[in-house]
């Protein structure tokens, strides 16, 4: 799994910070930055991108097929 955080779409709102501290955090723009990727296991990371309330947080197969959000 791979993850990457859409920083246009990021409104600095810490909720990915919130539930995973140990892989994101808010620079000094209040912008999300992953901060250590092999931080938390999958699901943990999968939660913190759920948790973000306009879907900046971007999960990805290996394969870089979008795992999250989907898109129609």
């Amino acid at each position: 799994m791979k993850f990457r955080i859409s920083r246009a779409a990021c409104i600095g709102n810490g909720r990915c910070v919130d539930v995973a501290p140990e892989v994101f955090a808010l620079d000094h723009f209040n912008k999300a930055i992953i901060v250590h990727p092999g931080g938390a296991d999958e699901d943990k990371i999968m939660d913190a991108a759920q948790a973000c309330p306009v879907q900046a947080v971007i999960v990805e197969s290996d394969t870089g097929g979008r795992i999250y959000p989907l898109i129609d």
